[in-house]
Protein backbone atom coordinates (compact mmCIF):
# COMPACT_ATOMS: atom_id res chain seq x y z
CA UNK A 1 0.00 0.00 0.00
CA UNK A 2 1.50 3.34 -0.79
CA UNK A 3 2.54 5.78 1.77
CA UNK A 4 -0.04 9.09 1.62
CA UNK A 5 3.19 11.10 2.21
CA UNK A 6 5.19 10.17 -0.42
CA UNK A 7 2.09 10.63 -2.59
CA UNK A 8 2.34 14.64 -1.55
CA UNK A 9 6.31 14.83 -2.18
CA UNK A 10 5.85 14.48 -5.82
CA UNK A 11 6.94 17.08 -8.09
CA UNK A 12 4.17 19.08 -10.44
CA UNK A 13 4.57 21.06 -13.98
CA UNK A 14 3.39 24.08 -14.46
CA UNK A 15 0.24 22.46 -16.16
CA UNK A 16 -0.23 20.20 -13.55
CA UNK A 17 -0.26 23.17 -10.99
CA UNK A 18 -2.44 25.61 -13.59
CA UNK A 19 -5.11 22.70 -13.21
CA UNK A 20 -5.44 22.47 -8.96
CA UNK A 21 -5.00 26.61 -9.05
CA UNK A 22 -7.49 27.99 -11.64
CA UNK A 23 -5.26 31.03 -13.00
CA UNK A 24 -3.29 32.36 -16.01
CA UNK A 25 0.53 31.50 -16.56
CA UNK A 26 1.19 35.22 -15.97
CA UNK A 27 -0.88 35.76 -13.15
CA UNK A 28 0.96 32.50 -11.64
CA UNK A 29 4.77 33.86 -12.22
CA UNK A 30 3.41 37.27 -10.76
CA UNK A 31 2.27 35.98 -7.91
CA UNK A 32 5.46 33.83 -6.91
CA UNK A 33 7.61 37.04 -7.62
CA UNK A 34 5.52 38.96 -5.07
CA UNK A 35 6.43 36.05 -2.89
CA UNK A 36 2.15 35.12 -2.58
CA UNK A 37 3.09 31.57 -4.08
CA UNK A 38 5.42 29.20 -3.67
CA UNK A 39 8.98 29.47 -5.67
CA UNK A 40 9.32 26.27 -7.94
CA UNK A 41 12.16 24.29 -8.03
CA UNK A 42 14.72 24.51 -11.30
CA UNK A 43 15.32 20.53 -12.28
CA UNK A 44 17.68 22.02 -15.05
CA UNK A 45 17.26 25.33 -17.16
CA UNK A 46 14.08 24.88 -18.59
CA UNK A 47 12.47 22.30 -16.23
CA UNK A 48 10.49 23.94 -13.03
CA UNK A 49 8.56 22.12 -10.88
CA UNK A 50 6.67 22.50 -7.45
CA UNK A 51 6.37 19.97 -4.75
CA UNK A 52 2.81 18.54 -4.65
CA UNK A 53 2.97 18.80 -0.54
CA UNK A 54 3.84 23.28 -1.26
CA UNK A 55 0.68 23.12 -3.50
CA UNK A 56 -1.73 21.73 -1.26
CA UNK A 57 -0.33 23.87 1.84
CA UNK A 58 -1.19 26.75 0.07
CA UNK A 59 -4.71 25.75 -1.53
CA UNK A 60 -5.56 24.78 2.72
CA UNK A 61 -3.55 27.33 3.94
CA UNK A 62 -3.12 30.91 1.38
CA UNK A 63 -5.54 30.49 -1.87
CA UNK A 64 -8.90 31.53 -0.23
CA UNK A 65 -7.39 34.41 1.65
CA UNK A 66 -5.22 35.53 -1.40
CA UNK A 67 -7.63 35.49 -3.86
CA UNK A 68 -10.58 37.84 -1.09
CA UNK A 69 -7.40 40.42 -0.77
CA UNK A 70 -7.27 40.79 -4.61
CA UNK A 71 -10.86 41.17 -4.79
CA UNK A 72 -11.07 43.65 -2.76
CA UNK A 73 -7.68 45.26 -3.90
CA UNK A 74 -8.99 45.60 -7.26
CA UNK A 75 -6.63 42.94 -8.66
CA UNK A 76 -9.30 40.82 -10.62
Amino acid sequence: MPNINSKLNRFLRLPQVLELIPIGRSTLWAKIKRGEFPKPEKLSAKIAVWRESDIQAYINGNHNSSENEEVCNGRF
